[in-house]
């Protein structure tokens, strides 16, 4: 159906700055890199094509074009990029600086405004911006704005970072963050990083001020502080008259007092808005009061100086974005806001962004609702063959200018809390990149090296504990159990080796983050991923039903999930995929059994719910059989990740044929923060047969948190 576009530029005035949003529909095309396509190269041809144009959402992805496209995701002879247009009106006289920026984009791009480039930007994972005020119209005439982007990862050269996921197959190209223009005179303000310091109340500021013009510049900043629900006004401040030399930047520190200052948490996610003015320019960020560190003495997290457990998932945007269900959702803020909020009603309070950044919205709607975030540089690479080798130009100077374009867009947030350089990576690289950058951020966040080398003396390191990664090269007996896990060590394993069997120690004197284990995939449908079929037959045989899978997933996925949290020997327990992918050939999926709704698989939700929950439990009993009439102990442990001391009772049952066959409570006094472990002494039933061994608390409206084992009864 011929299509004519209109495109649509929203405008938002600040004091003394424009910006103007260019999200949209815009008009899109395939050719060759070193070519703009015919249909975009003159007005005339616009014109001539103006009913009979492909168009597609920004931002988005090229798949999301209409009339679809029909081939994306590699090259060919008559496709090497993508090229996006559209229009936007600007009426002179212009100000000093007229900004494009490009949020995030891959693979390369580059920007050409009215016919001329504005210059290019390779990295995929972070934002560019284009200087474009030279190449206005300087009459009312419209302008027309091109970017195009690559077709394929390797449009750009292996030293810019690709991602290197082996789990994705299609690369979709496109513009996947928001597009803008921002207008402003000088003296301009470049950047600004907020510190906050809760113990005095403050918040430090450091404001990055540029001088465009050909002589010295005087200026002042002012700045003011804002509730930001509220609007109501609670702080302000001036810097001393400073002196900008010509065509420069200057950095200037402040620190302004908020009274009775309120802090930020997942809890309580309260923000504030800095509103900092030159005179010239205006930019409005947004802070939290809060501040994250490990304990070196107990290697746990302090959120806001008091002991904070870290509960969560994975989110892999990326992975996602090659979902058959995918659609416009990732940039659909209703859905977005709603899907972290299910993962609250899962009890996480923590996520790892890894395998790709998502657009920049879903960190403020993270502020918002309040998570803590491991910020995951969308890096993997192996010395391992099969998983990407590590590309020879790739060096840490490369990294290091990714690295601090990622660190200036995000150092505002007070979702972010951990910088991750890489995933599952071993590499002197990523080690001297961190080197390189780690000073720029002046929270001082922690560092994860992935699999490298301990380079951050106040970071953590990454477990990945997958035990039952040997269901794919061993056959029963020979496989892990759920019945091991009594000879496991509660210190968690960083990962294996290249055997699939062999494990690979963690150093306890540090923080270690759990934040990969399970190795339980299943489809949406309740099929196995290519990686667990062999896992779930060798489990439950090759005739199990979807409801068997999908109950023993979520069954053993509590149970190790008890297990890592109630041993307290990791600061985060971050196992789930909160968001993935589900496709006939995919490796791993998320717990969703309908994307759209973001509707939890029921056994997941009922089981791994509970064992995430703040006040958590675990039967200590891994046998698989026991024994009837037997005399034996249980240990029942019991954690509270809560700031509050709670009381209450420990229960613990037997139940055999839907009926309680053995019951016995414990009053129990847990401290906040702490551990304890209960023993109860009970036979075991006469009578052979299936039995469940049960403990139970109560938390939070009379619900009842459970941690269950199967056994079978013999004689």
């Amino acid at each position: 159906m011929p299509i004519c576009n209109t495109y649509v530029q929203k405008v938002t005035k600040l004091k003394n700055r424009t910006v103007i949003n260019l999200d949209g529909i815009w008009d899109i095309d395939e050719g060759l890199m070193s070519e703009i396509p015919r249909r975009f190269s003159n007005q005339k041809s616009l014109a001539e094509d103006m009913f009979n144009i492909r168009t597609v959402q920004v931002p988005g992805l090229v798949d999301l074009s209409n009339p679809p496209l029909p081939t994306y995701g590699w090259n060919a002879k008559h496709r090497e990029a993508f090229w996006y247009h559209r229009k936007f009106d600007i009426a002179p006289p212009f100000p000093d600086l007229v900004i494009l920026k490009v949020n995030k984009a891959r693979f390369g791009t580059e920007v050409f405004i009215n016919g001329k480039s504005a210059g290019s930007h390779l990295p995929n994972f972070t934002p560019g911006y284009f200087n474009i005020r030279h190449l206005l119209n300087q009459t009312d005439e419209t302008n027309h704005l091109l970017i195009r982007v690559g077709a394929f990862p390797d449009s750009v050269p292996d030293n810019i970072v690709r991602g290197g996921d082996s789990e994705m197959v299609n690369f979709i190209p496109g513009i996947y963050d928001s597009v803008e223009l921002i207008m402003s005179n000088s003296p301009n303000i470049v950047n600004i990083q907020t510190t906050p310091d809760i113990i005095n109340q403050k918040v430090k500021i450091a404001a990055t001020i540029g001088n465009q013009k050909n002589i010295d510049i005087q200026t002042t900043v002012n700045y003011r502080i804002r509730e930001c629900i509220s609007g109501k006004e609670v702080a302000c401040g001036q810097t001393n008259s400073i002196t900008i030399k010509k065509n420069s930047v200057l950095t200037i520190e402040s620190e302004i007092k908020i009274e009775n200052c309120h802090l930020w948490s997942p809890e309580d996610p309260f923000l504030y808005e800095l509103e900092a003015d030159t005179g010239s320019d205006t930019v409005l960020i947004r802070f939290g009061m809060r501040t994250f560190r490990f304990d070196k003495k107990t290697k746990t997290a302090l959120l806001n100086e008091k002991p904070y457990y870290m509960r969560g998932a994975n989110v892999c945007a990326h992975r996602f974005f090659e979902d058959p269900l995918r659609s416009n959702l990732p940039w659909d803020e209703q859905w977005v806001s709603k899907l972290h909020n299910q993962f609250r009603q899962m009890h996480w309070n923590s996520l790892r962004y890894t395998i790709g950044f998502p657009p920049e919205k879903w960190y403020q709607i993270a502020d918002e609702v309040g998570f803590l975030i491991q910020d995951e540089f969308p890096l993997w690479y192996s010395s391992d063959e099969g998983l990407g080798k590590w590309p020879e130009t790739l060096k840490a100077e490369n990294l290091a200018a990714e690295y601090k374009e990622w660190l200036t867009e995000r150092c505002n947030h007070p979702c972010v809390v951990i910088w991750n350089a890489a995933n599952e990576t071993r590499s002197n690289e990523t080690g001297n990149a961190i080197k390189m950058v780690k000073s720029m951020d002046l929270s001082n966040r922690p560092w994860g090296n992935s699999w490298g080398a301990w380079q951050d003396p106040n970071g953590c390191i990454d477990a990945h504990t997958y035990l039952y990664i040997d269901h794919i090269v061993n056959t029963p007996p020979n496989v892990f159990k759920l019945s091991d896990m009594a000879n496991i060590s509660p210190v968690p394993r960083r990962g294996v080796e290249a055997d699939l069997v062999t494990q690979i120690p963690c150093d306890e004197d540090k923080p270690i983050f759990v934040n990969e284990y399970g190795w339980l995939w299943l489809n949406r449908d309740g099929t196995p991923t290519t990686l667990t079929e062999k896992l779930y037959n060798n489990i439950l045989g090759p005739n199990a039903l979807n409801d068997d899978r999908r109950l023993c997933c979520a069954r053993i996925f509590a149970a190790q999930t008890e297990f890592w949290r109630c041993h307290r020997k990791a600061a985060a327990i971050i196992g789930p995929f909160g968001l993935c992918h589900s496709r006939p050939d995919g490796r791993t999926c998320d717990h969703f059994i309908d994307i759209r709704t973001l509707e939890f698989e029921p056994y997941f939700q009922k089981y791994v719910g509970d064992a995430f929950s703040p006040l958590g439990i675990m039967v200590d009993e891994w046998s698989e059989t026991l024994k009837a009439g037997q005399s034996r102990k249980i240990k029942i442990y019991s954690i509270n990740d809560t700031d509050k001391d709670w009381s209450g009772k420990i229960s613990f049952q037997c139940i055999g044929n839907g009926k309680i066959v053995i019951e016995s409570n414990h009053p129990c006094n847990l401290p906040a923060y702490e551990q304890k472990i209960l023993t109860f002494e009970y036979t075991v039933p006469s009578e052979t047969g299936k039995y469940q061994l049960i403990g139970s608390l109560e938390y939070g409206n009379s619900k009842s948190v459970r941690s269950i084992r199967d056994i079978t009864v013999i004689k």
